[in-house]
């Protein structure tokens, strides 16, 4: 492990995104009256997923709240949009997701933070844009 990380306590702020738009999410640390360090994260596996929810309620574009489930390959996976991750810092909005052997979902739900949900099929790999449809069930 790099030692940078090992010392973490002299480590300020942590947040994570997909700098360089391959769908793996990479880290930025900042050190305390340090620099800044970026691990870029080199796993080039294409099966998984990259969630951005659209929110329609225009004082929460980004969803924040919103959950995802996913179903692939027999496994369930959840995550939640939050906002604020760390001290003065703040990671993507966007959730990530490992497909394992799968080329695709089988299935997403979502449940929006005014409680309405909708649900999708066969979602293929990759970034997908998901936008709160007006009037969901």
């Amino acid at each position: 492990m790099d030692r940078r990380i090992r010392h973490a306590r002299r480590h300020a702020r942590l947040a994570f995104g997909d700098l360089d738009g391959d769908g793996a999410p990479d880290l930025v640390l900042s050190t305390f009256r340090g620099r800044v360090l970026v691990y870029s994260n080199g796993w080039k596996d294409t099966r998984r997923l990259t969630l951005r929810l659209v929110g329609r309620q225009p004082h929460n574009r980004e969803a924040i709240g919103a959950v995802a489930t996913l179903l692939s390959g027999g496994l369930r996976q959840t995550r939640q949009v939050r906002a604020g991750s760390s001290y003065l810092s703040c990671s993507s909005k966007d959730l990530y997701f490992g497909l394992g052997a799968s080329a695709e979902a089988d299935s997403i739900e979502i449940r929006w933070p005014d409680g309405t949900r909708q649900r999708r099929e066969h979602v293929p790999a990759g970034l997908v844009v998901w936008r709160q449809a007006e009037g969901a069930p």
